[in-house]
């Protein structure tokens, strides 16, 4: 299948020498439609410079050229995102992959696709290969409804394997040039992202995609999966954002949905409810879901959903916690009280959350307690020797 939207590669690395050429290798064992595809290994200078350009020139890319441009001095990871981004004019449109990424087999011809369904669309701010199965936002696992198709809709940072074309790029920097600082408190936000501060692009991304009202397409089964080495930006490596990789032994047609028809998410990884969508009688549209509990407003909305029992509200309707996705217990009316409707004041009411036991149990998929002490020391064990460590 011949495709009009080729996307550049450009693989982003500093020193993790052998981080970056096993991404190289997942890249150069991938299928591709095309023998003209082009790879840029962007690198900041470091002492492990030349040692990565011999390795991964020790493999051979069949499919187009193989570039490399080293910045001397460094940029730092915001300023090389921001160019390696701004090369998708150079070259129509970019896959951008850090080190610490594998991608799978199929990664580039679900990219093609995928831009070339959606290379148009006004609503759409890029491509994402990964596909999140825990919020790092809630810490809580993250399962997204599907409808039968392949790609779903989701506000949430994608900094790892996006997708831009020159147009979406030149949009979002667009805006970009007109907030360069976001020192301000941004309550349509997760505080998590507060925490990036304003040398991370990934927090000006996000703030550009909610307020925009942008989203990506993201996979339900994801072509690339992230180690989290220890680096320059991760302190302490994890597997907590591994996630199942798409390994079809041939490739395949991927099936899209329109607009209109995807199941969306948003920033905080709440369901966003259709013209469809009737809780209790009421149009879901007027309904804030705070399923996650860090949603830090009702966001002007009539009615919340949240499992936090909050005084002073009239309490409309109750359900369970059991089904999955979570929205689900509140969709098909699940009979309980774990997570509450309730009717709010029409100004703008600041939410607070606590830990909440029902929730966690949820979370735990059946560890029995011996299993959940057993964890809970060790992780005590490694934040101590992780303390140790910094000082």
């Amino acid at each position: 299948m011949e495709y009009s939207i080729l996307p550049a590669i450009v693989i982003v690395g500093y020193k993790r020498t052998d981080s970056i050429f096993r991404l190289y290798q997942s890249i150069v064992n991938a299928r591709y439609p095309s023998e003209d595809i082009h790879i840029v290994v962007s690198l900041d200078q470091s002492e492990n410079t030349d040692e990565i350009i011999d390795r991964i020139q020790s493999l051979d890319w069949k499919h187009g050229d193989l570039e490399f441009r080293v910045n001397n001095p460094g940029l730092g990871l915001k300023e090389h995102i921001l160019q390696c981004g701004s090369y998708s004019s150079e070259y129509g449109a970019v896959i951008i992959l850090e080190d610490d990424l594998l991608v799978s087999p199929n990664y580039y011809v679900y990219a093609c696709e995928a831009l070339n369904k959606y290379a148009d669309s006004d609503d759409i701010a890029g491509i994402s290969l990964y596909s999140h199965s825990w919020s790092g936002y809630s810490q809580s696992h993250f399962i997204p409804q599907n409808n039968g198709f392949d790609t779903y809709f989701g506000q949430f940072s994608i900094t790892w394997g996006p997708c831009w074309t020159a147009k979406q790029w030149s949009c979002f920097i667009k805006w970009y040039d007109e907030h360069t600082l976001l020192s301000e408190e941004n309550l349509d936000l997760p505080r998590k992202i507060d925490s990036w501060g304003d040398n991370s692009w990934g927090r000006y991304f996000a703030k550009y995609i909610v307020s925009e009202g942008k989203y990506y397409v993201i996979p339900y089964v994801s072509h690339l999966t992230n180690f989290s080495e220890t680096g320059e930006h991760c302190k302490q490596s994890n597997a907590v954002f591994q996630v199942q990789l798409e390994n079809f032994i041939e490739s395949k047609n991927y099936v899209f949905p329109d607009f209109k028809q995807g199941i969306k998410y948003d920033m905080f990884f709440e369901r966003v409810p259709d013209e469809s969508m009737c809780i209790a009688g009421i149009d879901g549209r007027e309904i804030c879901f705070d399923l996650n509990g860090i949603r830090r407003t009702n966001m002007g909305k009539k009615y919340v959903l949240t499992m936090e029992k909050l005084k002073g509200f009239k309490t409309l309707c109750s359900y369970g916690i059991l089904m999955r996705p979570i929205e689900n217990n509140v969709i098909y009316g699940c009979p309980g009280n774990d997570i509450f409707l309730y009717e709010l004041p029409e100004e703008k009411v600041f939410l607070s959350h606590k830990r909440n036991l029902h929730r966690a149990v949820y979370e735990m998929y059946g560890a029995d307690w011996r299993t959940t002490l057993s964890y809970t020391i060790i992780r005590i064990i490694q934040l101590i020797n992780y303390v140790i460590r910094e000082r």
